[in-house]
C-alpha cells in the first residue's frame, strides 16, 4: 500500500489497544512504522511485543508510561527507538489516551504513532 517510507514521515498512524484482549490493532501507516505486516497488525499484536521492540535503554521508561496511563489516566506521550527487522532503527513518537469504564477499569486505548527519525537525527 505505502511503498515509499519517506511519504510515511508526513503521515500519522493510528492504533487501538483492546486492553481486555491485550491486543493492539494498527492501521496501514502505523503497522508499517512499527515494522509489522498489515495482516499481522489487523489481527492484533500483544502489547508486550511493542515493548520488546523498544531499545533496551528505554523499555523501562516506556513501560512505566504505559502503566501510568492505565492506572491514572495520564496522557501517553513517548519518543523511543525501535529496532527494525531488516536492521537499523527508527525513532517513533507515540501518543494516546486510555478509556476507562464507569468503574474506573481501563478497557481500551487509542492513539497515534509518527516517525520522528529525521528530527532526532538533526538534533544529534
Amino acid at each position: 500500500m505505502l511503498d515509499d517510507i519517506s511519504l510515511e514521515k508526513t503521515l500519522v498512524g493510528y492504533y487501538t489497544w483492546s486492553i481486555g484482549q491485550n491486543l493492539v490493532y494498527l492501521d496501514a501507516v502505523a503497522s508499517r512504522l512499527r515494522d509489522f505486516s498489515f495482516e499481522e497488525a489487523s489481527r492484533g499484536v500483544p502489547v508486550e511485543t511493542f515493548i520488546a521492540q523498544v531499545e533496551r535503554c528505554s523499555q523501562a521508561r516506556v513501560a512505566r508510561a504505559v502503566h501510568n496511563a492505565l492506572t491514572s489516566g495520564d496522557f501517553y506521550d513517548q519518543e523511543y527507538r525501535i529496532g527494525l527487522k531488516a536492521g537499523g532503527f527508527r525513532w517513533l513518537r507515540t501518543t494516546g489516551r486510555v478509556i476507562h469504564d464507569r468503574d474506573g477499569v481501563p478497557i481500551m486505548a487509542m492513539g497515534t504513532v509518527r516517525d520522528v527519525s529525521a528530527r532526532k537525527l538533526l538534533l544529534m
